[in-house]
This record gives C-alpha cells, structure tokens and sequence, in this order.
C-alpha cells in the first residue's frame, strides 16, 4: 500500500471512529441521543459520499478528485460535529474531540494543488 493510499485510508478509519463512538439519533435540529439509532446509520449518505470520493481520489489522485474528497470530508465531519451532545451523554466527549480535531487537521493538511 502506498503512503499516499494509506493517508487515505488512515483518515476514513478514523472519522468511521467517531460513528462508533456515539449511538444516537438526529430527528429535528435538536439532537436525540435516546432515540435507538446509530449515529453511522443518521450519516449514511455522507459516509457514501465520503467513501466514494476517497475510492475514487485514490484510484486518481488528480486536483478535481482531490476537491471533491476534501469537500465529501468536510460535510462528513460537519455533521458528525452536531451530535457533540451525544459524545457528551455517552460520556466519550474527550475522545470525540480528539478524533473531530484530528480529521480537521487531516483535511486541512490535504494539499489538492
């Protein structure tokens, strides 16, 4: 496995860390952590955005498909950052950070020139 295809790699691992960290539900713009659904299954189709635009920025790391794995990662961690509470109630606040801290710096430190 080449570094660049392990980076890719590394970062979708982690952000799929924060899905397991925290089980709850998004059912209005106030978030339900009580409502029995997986916080993976609330961002199914920005997981599939995300794990598409990576599949396909690793098959061809190009400047177009790079912009659009920064933009499918930014929208994913944008709305794992809603579900704070939950992280909050399910007493994994600390490592929730760190993992969104993590995938921010990763996305920020992603060069598409």
């Amino acid at each position: 496995m080449t570094k660049f295809t392990f980076k890719i790699h590394s970062i979708f691992i982690l952000l799929c860390a924060v899905c397991w960290l925290s089980a709850c539900s998004k059912t209005s713009t106030n978030t339900d952590c009580h409502a029995g659904f997986s916080l993976h299954q609330v961002t199914s189709a920005e997981v599939e955005k995300y794990s598409n635009a990576a599949a396909d920025y690793a098959q061809d790391p190009t400047p177009e498909t790079c912009n659009r794995y920064k933009d499918a990662m930014s929208s994913y961690i944008d709305v794992l950052e809603i579900y704070e509470k939950c992280a909050l109630e399910y007493g994994s606040i600390e490592d929730w950070r760190s993992f969104i801290n993590s995938a921010r710096t990763a996305l920020s430190d992603l060069d598409c020139q």
